[in-house]
């Protein structure tokens, strides 16, 4: 559900000769997305692995992370975005406001907007490895000094040390969500 609802158009466009993207994780969308890549002619797209017991190895044994969400994703801290990218792997990651909080385009990894911009960088991704082991290494930086345990800490501690200080209100959320669950 969180997947860009055109995922499987976006791995299509790519021209490189056995592209593919494996997924890990939940397969309770792997019929539709399979569906897709039928629809297209192509089922090689996509290679679903299930869960990973050690994302760190899983992580590890990539050199790109296609990391396509949906504009209205219900993301919240993006860890697996952060894990990747401090394991080295360089993101290709929609123009979605998380996302785009967390990768530097074309230093730390790529961000896009389309299909032509995906296929695009992926193909550049492909065409200059030793581009793609800067950003890589950049990524691995970035991620280190900027999403540490302790640089976390210090950024949750100050924004607690301001909150403290506001007037408390009580707020009622009913307007905002209903009431309902």
């Amino acid at each position: 559900g969180k997947i860009h609802p055109n995922f499987i158009s976006y791995l299509y466009k790519v021209d490189i000769s056995g592209f593919k993207v494996s997924i890990w994780g939940d397969n309770f969308y792997k019929d539709v997305l399979l569906d897709k890549c039928r629809d297209m002619s192509s089922v090689e797209l996509v290679n679903f692995k299930g869960y990973s017991t050690n994302p760190q190895i899983t992580l590890s044994s990539l050199d790109v992370f296609v990391y396509l969400l949906n504009p209205v994703h219900y993301g919240t801290a993006e860890n697996v975005l952060l894990e990747a990218m401090s394991l080295g792997v360089v993101p290709v990651v929609m123009n979605n406001e998380a996302e785009m909080e967390i990768v530097r385009h074309g230093e730390t990894g790529l961000i896009v907007s389309d299909e032509n911009e995906f296929s695009d960088a992926i193909n550049w991704l492909e065409s200059n490895p030793k581009d793609r082991e800067k950003m890589s290494k950049n990524a691995i930086i970035d991620i280190g000094k900027n999403y540490s345990t302790n640089k976390m800490f210090e950024d949750m501690s100050s924004y607690y040390e301001r909150s403290i200080k506001y007037l408390k209100q009580e707020i009622d959320f009913c307007d905002a969500f209903g009431n309902d669950p």
